[in-house]
């Protein structure tokens, strides 16, 4: 059988074949080489970009599944195009399907793959904490790397997909695949920071870290504070505002919870400063200044701030922070009047909506 048979022969049983061909290796000897004007080229090249904007576009809509249907008609869509697909059914928070358009590319023949159609498969695994899936992804991206030419040094978007993949999954190949990394961004230290379950190993990752951004500073003094070492979360914070980080909602989250554990007034109030001045607002910040102050003994700090909020925008866990606190100050008949008054305001919600 001569090579062209063989070829056609692979082509016509992969539909049948559960091993699907991998991309042939370009230093491949061959005798006849085709030669592509470079205003064609040009050409393929124009159409696929406006295939691409098209599909991402209808992505962008809400509209991913109709993103896939095009997809289905084209008859030989670029890696671009399959992997703007996958990428909208992430960002539309539908992670198995992505999983399944890249079960279907994988069984195209002739397809190639690119590291950010590994990198999106991998946060798909991610999102939905499919281990399985997201290591034989890892089998696929090393055995395709080993046979391309185009990019012989290894992926960095790829290998900080697959740590974050392995972290979310809570598995320990986080480690060997960081061994592995020839050059570790900051995010790839990150990824170690969050996955390390003890503090004091997190501590000396953060430690050996050459470089750091604002989320390095933050997962450490959060799991600083989470771990009940409240006094070396506030110096660290001091140590972060030294090197010129700037305090963000998730500093002041992990500060206001120190604040609350170690029952400090002036941290608090330093910190709700702080938030007021930069006008930073993030979801919940409500209940942990009520908590806060509540826990620092100035309950009538934490009247103020409940009752500031119109009434409509109190959610459960604000209602129950402010008993709460009126319970911790010894105020208990004040909690079981709040307590009424909050049966009260859910009855004529439910009543309004019935």
């Amino acid at each position: 059988m001569n090579e062209t048979n063989a070829i056609t022969r692979i082509s016509t049983t992969t539909t049948t074949s559960s091993v699907v061909p991998l991309p042939v290796s370009t230093t491949t000897t061959t005798t006849t080489q085709i030669h592509i004007n470079p205003k064609q080229k040009q050409w393929n090249k124009a159409i696929s970009t406006s295939i691409r904007s098209r599909l991402s576009k209808l992505c962008r809509e809400g509209q991913p599944h109709l993103a896939r249907h095009l997809l289905e008609t084209l008859p030989r869509p670029s890696t671009v195009v399959w992997n703007s697909v996958i990428i909208g059914f992430i960002c539309n928070n539908m992670p198995h399907e992505a999983l399944l358009l890249y079960a279907q590319m994988k069984s195209t023949p002739n397809t190639r793959f690119d590291p950010y159609t590994f990198s999106s498969t991998l946060k798909a695994c991610a999102l939905t904490n499919d281990l399985v899936t997201g290591k034989a992804i890892h089998s696929h991206f090393l055995r395709s790397h080993s046979i391309s030419n185009e990019n012989p040094g290894p992926s960095r978007i790829v290998y900080n997909s697959l740590l974050n993949m392995y972290s979310s999954c809570q598995h320990d190949y986080v480690l060997k695949v960081f061994g592995v990394m020839r050059k570790r961004n900051v995010v790839a230290w990150n990824t170690l920071i969050s996955w390390c379950n003890l503090v004091d190993t997190s501590f000396k990752v953060f430690d050996k870290m050459l470089e750091r951004d604002v989320v390095s500073w933050n997962t450490i003094i959060s799991a600083f504070v989470q771990n009940g070492f409240n006094d070396k979360a506030l110096m660290l914070v001091c140590e972060m505002q030294k090197q010129r980080f700037l305090i963000d909602s998730v500093t002041a989250t992990a500060l206001l919870s120190a604040a609350s554990n170690l029952r400090n007034l002036y941290i608090g109030r330093q910190t709700h400063a702080y938030l007021i001045r930069h006008g930073i607002q993030f979801e919940g910040m409500e209940g942990y200044l009520i908590d806060m102050y509540a826990k620092s003994g100035s309950i009538r700090s934490s009247e103020l701030l409940f009752e500031h909020n119109c009434l409509s925008s109190k959610d459960q866990a604000t209602w129950n922070t402010m008993i709460a606190g009126y319970t911790q100050n010894g105020l208990n008949e004040k909690g079981i009047f709040l307590l009424k008054e909050m049966l009260v305001q859910k009855s004529e919600v439910l009543v309004a909506l019935w």
